[in-house]
């Protein structure tokens, strides 16, 4: 497991940002998460009956995103008037709460799917990767795709057929990897 890869910096930001964190303190508990994971690496051993990778680093997440909330509710608001106040501490997610798993998940998704992309792209020519990922990933349709990229329906297909084999693939070892059922 690489926390230098960007994937989970950016699984880690959007997780903050999607629990109601400014940009700034999301991109502190990125930082705060990463060195949190980087001293513990040490200690970590993969046992996949313990939990997965991802509970892992979804329990670090989720403890650094507590921590901060504990810490704004100490600190009072100065500029935003006291029902203001309170208003912005409720509005923020609870950190324990299955509001964040379920963001959690859906972020994990995402990144599952870039890993797997980014390895895809690597393995593909640049055209059939570029025909698969507008017509399967961004939805494009046979003819909008075909005349944007100036390819035939047959050519749509046997990238669909070709590269999303591949793309399952490696969808799967992003999963065996990461520790997702």
């Amino acid at each position: 497991m690489c926390i230098r890869d960007s994937t989970y910096r950016d699984l880690i930001f959007n997780v903050a940002r999607r629990a109601g964190l400014s940009e700034a303190d999301a991109k502190d508990i990125v930082q705060e998460t990463i060195v949190k994971v980087h001293k513990s690496l040490e200690r970590f051993q993969y046992d996949r009956n313990r939990g997965s990778f991802k509970g892992w680093l979804c329990s670090v997440t989720r403890s650094r995103l507590a921590e901060h909330f504990k810490k704004q509710q100490k600190r009072p608001l100065l500029r935003a008037p006291l029902d203001e106040a309170g208003n912005a501490l409720e509005k923020m997610a609870d950190p324990d709460g299955p509001v964040l798993e379920k963001i959690w998940d859906e972020e994990w998704h995402k990144h599952l799917i870039a890993t797997a992309l980014a390895t895809l792209k690597r393995r593909v020519s640049p055209k059939q990767f570029q025909v698969f990922k507008c017509h399967c990933v961004d939805g494009w349709t046979v003819k909008e795709t075909g005349r944007a990229l100036n390819v035939n329906a047959a050519q749509i297909y046997m990238a669909k057929q070709r590269v999303g084999n591949l793309f399952r693939e490696e969808l799967e070892r992003a999963r065996e990897r990461d520790g997702t059922p």
